[in-house]
């Protein structure tokens, strides 16, 4: 009697799920079959959208974002133009798929750049190097360097033009402790940019000779240290109080002994990448003053003083630091 009841009782659970489940499957192909003919129905009252949008991001993604800078000063006034006489014909109720049309343009390059975001995120090329500064003192040689990080999606929307390379830079000077009070520092500016930020975008690949082209999605990684010399030399100030910023004097790779004394010479300044993680050679620590990713707006004095205009950020760019060491000198007896 037990297993009849047993029996039963499975037989209509059995029954019961059967019943749900066929239930929610034709429910569900229902709610699809809907669905899908609503698609369908929109489509067909929206064509002139629809097939807009493949080819907006067709001309977006090949034709106008490898245009010259040049090209696109002339473009983008043209097309919003055409965006306000399309809101014309409209207003008129004439031409509007041409409005659509044009109108679609502004659509596509809004889901480019909203895939392209998080793609940027998930894709980003990070390259790191060093900036060294080799000194010969009375006591031995002493190299001195800091690490910047050139951060780069490859994939960002920058000016209407995807392929451009502005990688974000962090980075910070070489502060070099030459004994007795003296310093080095070989600021992110250099003789041939005071701005410094072009420079710190190729300065590895500027060294080693190799071309650089900014439509390149990426740069390839350059191995073995690489001379800095000419337009591409840091450059160079000492502070007779570390404390001071308006104590800073400008110094010439041939006048090393002139500024510090006999014996001291500049051996070799060079640039080298490198698959070490990024970390900061703790600048504020020996400049104390050096606030945010400048000094201040008072900052800029200094640099007057001494004849360098147009200069940003010489010591430190990238406000957020993540990890950082004390010094990054070394001295070889």
């Amino acid at each position: 009697m037990a297993r009849k009841v047993q029996s039963r009782i499975v037989h209509d659970i059995k029954g019961v799920s059967t019943l749900f489940w066929k239930s929610l499957a034709n429910t569900t192909t229902e709610k699809y079959l809907d669905l899908k003919e609503r698609l369908f129905d929109f489509v067909a009252d929206h064509p002139v959208f629809f097939i807009s949008v493949p080819i907006w991001i067709f001309l977006w993604m090949f034709i106008i974002a490898p245009m010259p800078t040049a090209a696109g000063y002339i473009w983008l006034p043209a097309y919003a133009l055409a965006l306000l006489l399309s809101l014309v014909f409209v207003l008129m109720g004439v031409l509007r798929a041409v409005a659509v049309f044009v109108w679609t343009g502004v659509v596509a390059l809004l889901l480019i750049i909203g895939i392209a975001t998080p793609l940027s995120i998930i894709f980003a090329v990070t390259d790191n190097y060093y900036i060294g500064v080799d000194v010969n003192t009375p006591s031995g040689l002493k190299s001195c360097t800091s690490m910047v990080q050139l951060k780069d999606s490859g994939l960002k929307v920058w000016a209407l033009n995807p392929y451009s390379r502005q990688p974000k830079v962090k980075g910070e000077a070489v502060y070099c402790d030459l004994g007795d009070g003296k310093n080095l520092v070989a600021l992110l500016s250099f003789q041939g940019d005071h701005y410094g930020l072009h420079m710190l975008h190729d300065l590895p690949w500027r060294a080693a000779g190799h071309r650089v082209n900014h439509k390149e999605k990426y740069q390839p990684f350059i191995n073995g240290r690489h001379d800095l010399i000419g337009d591409l030399t840091p450059i160079l100030v000492t502070f007779s109080d570390t404390n001071d910023r308006n104590s800073m004097t400008e110094v010439s790779p041939d006048s090393m002994s002139t500024v510090y004394g006999e014996g001291f010479t500049i051996s070799r300044i060079w640039v080298e990448m490198t698959d070490d993680p990024y970390l900061s050679s703790g600048i504020k620590e020996h400049l104390p003053w050096v606030k945010g990713s400048f000094g201040g707006m008072d900052a800029y004095q200094p640099f007057k003083s001494i004849g360098i205009h147009n200069i940003s950020q010489p010591f430190i760019r990238g406000s957020r630091q993540r990890s950082s060491r004390s010094s990054l000198s070394r001295v070889y007896p």
